[in-house]
């Protein structure tokens, strides 16, 4: 999707770093337009900063590091002001978190939409690397023509199937349900403690 050193791709730092390593690694141009002061995404900066180089767009949400989640609406805008443009790419990492409706949702409106989902986070297979790109049938072929002939090892393909079965399903929702049970206790805390504030 990025030609080396014409194309550019764009995160919105503090963000996940391989968007950056990735990018410069193929001889790309990196873009960064920095969070809001309340850590979420400057919507008006990132289409302020649409280039014709420009060709990739990385939205995190729930963003990481700072759990900023991007509203749907906000997410079509930017699919919509991208349209023949640039390719909008939303990970969505840690949406088993935020108890958010997915991006996935917008895809059969946007050709330009791409939804990155992971088995490393809430399912804890984080060793396993397995994640798939959920696009437009045109991206997932490009996609296919550059992939290795064998990318992911069968131990990784047992470990997805398994952690699949209804009743993994059901424990991965009991764990994200403590997980998310700890967040408030740990946030109440540090409500109460001095020079702790909110961003």
């Amino acid at each position: 999707f990025c030609r080396a050193g014409v194309d550019a791709v764009l995160i919105s730092p503090p963000t996940f770093g391989m968007y950056a390593v990735c990018a410069r690694t193929q001889g790309a141009t990196v873009t960064e337009v920095p969070l809001r002061d309340d850590c979420l995404l400057d919507i008006d900066a990132v289409l302020a900063a649409v280039t014709p180089a420009l060709k990739l767009v990385f939205v995190c949400s729930p963003n990481n590091p700072s759990g900023g989640l991007v509203p749907l609406a906000e997410i079509e805008r930017l699919a919509r002001a991208l349209d023949g443009r640039a390719l909008l790419i939303v990970d969505e990492a840690y949406i088993e978190y935020a108890e958010a409706i997915s991006a996935t949702t917008l895809l059969r409106r946007h050709e330009n939409l791409g939804v990155l989902r992971t088995l490393s986070k809430a399912w804890a297979l984080a060793g396993a690397r397995i994640g798939a790109l959920l696009a437009a049938p045109e991206i997932i072929a490009l996609l296919r023509r550059i992939m290795p002939p064998y990318p992911l090892p069968t131990p990784s393909v047992q470990a997805a199937l398994a952690a699949l079965q209804s009743e993994a399903q059901a424990l991965m929702g009991t764990r994200v349900a403590a997980t998310l049970r700890e967040r408030a206790r740990v946030a109440a805390a540090l409500a109460t403690m001095a020079g702790v504030r909110v961003v």
